[in-house]
């Protein structure tokens, strides 16, 4: 609670109706950090690609809620370490291991459409406004991309047989598209 000295503004206080008839203004305190990086491990957790009950409806749910804290909160988040710790390590991991990811349900192998294009939208709102501070994340995305990019699609050598790529033509495209759009947004902040 409050200590002696210090006030309230009103955006802070809820009129109540007390048992009593009587109307009180009530305190109420905003979550602070460790309630959001509790949550935000969560949402995490939600997106690792290697726990096996994250099913990839589960994946793309937290993967849009993990947008929507990230398009309204990505200036505030180097502000807190806690928070900057899961973004450097957690979350850009499996945001790249996502870029890979093999559906259990699907045969074809294929990451789906709208898991790819969220992923690259997080990942770019985050490299676009934190690359000082994810340098090597970055790098390793990069590296990342251009491997799926340039994967042919028949991998594979004669003696363990051809396998089929992880990217279709349609998400090969959309992955350069937002490569350009790296690469532009990036020489223009320079």
């Amino acid at each position: 609670m409050l200590s002696e000295g210090e006030s309230v503004s009103e955006e802070w206080t809820t009129p109540t109706v007390t048992p009593a008839g009587k109307k009180s203004n009530r305190i109420t305190v905003p979550y602070g950090i460790p309630c959001v990086r509790e949550l935000f491990r969560f949402l995490i957790s939600l997106i690792n690609p290697h726990e096996k009950q994250n099913s990839e409806t589960m994946i793309l749910l937290g993967l849009k809620l993990i947008l929507v804290s990230v398009e309204v909160g990505v200036e505030s988040l180097p502000k807190h370490s806690p928070i900057m710790i899961q973004v450097k390590s957690d979350l850009c991991k499996n945001l790249i291991a996502l870029l890979s990811y093999q559906p259990q349900s699907s045969s074809g192998g294929s990451v789906s459409s709208p898991i790819l294009l969220t992923v690259l939208r997080i990942l770019f709102l985050i490299f676009e406004n934190m690359r000082h501070l994810l340098k090597y994340q970055l790098e390793v995305f990069f590296i990342k991309l251009n491997e799926l990019i340039n994967e042919s699609s028949v991998v594979g050598t004669p003696s363990n047989g051809p396998t089929v790529s992880r990217w279709n033509y349609e998400q090969k495209e959309l992955a350069i598209g937002k490569e350009s759009e790296f690469a532009s947004s990036f020489c223009n902040q320079g």
